[in-house]
């Protein structure tokens, strides 16, 4: 299976504003150069451009909506079919998923039954291998 990389973006403080860039690089077992969040099982925040799309055009908001922001997304990969362990290879840089976005019991679309595309969209990374990625590189899910 193959996406594109649709946006690129990073958060240069946490809970500041998000910085699109044209690329990026990514450090082995730390995440994004510049990156706010760096380290730990979230180096790297994934979703798909469509699922981003539908988020845009509920009248009802998710909890998580205004709140969440992602450092890639990617168009034309079917993400909800990831899991984690998965890997994705983007030119030189390799990551490997390592959970999925939680959804929140609180969240009034979980209450009302309301099947959320961006809970089943977006996924947290390792980066493990480094290098540059740029906007309409092409993503590859990698056989283990």
């Amino acid at each position: 299976m193959s996406g594109k990389i649709v946006r690129l973006s990073r958060q240069k403080e946490v809970r500041g504003a998000l910085e699109c860039m044209s690329e990026m690089v990514f450090l082995e077992n730390l995440g994004i150069e510049g990156n706010a969040f760096q380290g730990g099982n979230r180096q790297v925040c994934l979703f798909s451009s469509e699922a981003r799309d539908w988020v845009n055009e509920q009248q009802i908001p998710g909890l998580c909506f205004k709140n969440f922001t992602e450092n890639v997304l990617i168009g034309k990969l079917p993400m909800d079919t990831l899991q984690s362990g998965d890997r994705l290879s983007i030119g030189d840089v390799l990551l490997q998923i390592t959970e999925k976005k939680p959804c929140f019991d609180d969240c009034e679309l979980r209450s009302r039954n309301i099947s959320c595309k961006l809970s089943a969209n977006a996924f947290f990374a390792i980066v493990s291998k480094g290098g540059v990625v740029k906007l309409e590189d092409e993503v590859f899910t990698v056989s283990m």
